[in-house]
């Protein structure tokens, strides 16, 4: 069991090196409301094994050293690839494709609701209501509504 031991871990660092670096970055900056496009994420994931494999050839080993390098290569190439389509005005097109992406959302719900365009969002406001309110029948706080139904949904 002693001498299987080090490959165990080998195999674990290897599996913490690439899965770090990939998944840190993009999740905590999606955590706040970091709004970007595929394009930058895949920039993240290109410089974050670059990096990881920066760490290893300098430490000979997939340790410590190479996920820094990697999450620090995430982090660069998400956000340096951000930045640089800003510059380009690329995200700029991004935001107006999902203003006419909610633009056609609210003509199909008009059709399915049966109702004229300029009703919609306030019928999904009046629905959104009448969803709150079963989620909260007694006129509790929104905070302590919310609390009873986590802690009865488990």
């Amino acid at each position: 069991m002693v001498i299987a031991t080090p490959r165990i871990l080998d195999l674990l660092w290897i599996a913490i090196n690439f899965y770090y670096p990939l998944i840190i970055v993009p999740l905590a900056a999606g955590f706040l409301y970091f709004r970007t496009n595929s394009v930058s994420f895949l920039f993240s994931v290109s410089f974050a094994i670059i990096g990881v494999f920066i760490g290893a050839k300098l430490q000979g080993k997939l340790d410590v050293l190479s996920t820094v390098f990697g999450i620090t290569g995430s982090a660069i190439g998400l956000f340096g690839a951000h930045r640089l389509q800003q510059i380009f005005g690329v995200l700029n097109n991004v935001a107006r494709q999902e203003k006419i992406d909610l633009a056609q959302w609210y003509k199909e719900q008009a059709v399915t609701l049966k109702v004229s365009t300029e009703q919609v969002p306030t019928e999904l406001r009046r629905l959104a209501r009448e969803k709150q309110k079963s989620l909260n029948p007694r006129g509790l706080t929104k905070k302590v509504a919310t609390c009873r139904y986590i802690s009865t949904s488990f």
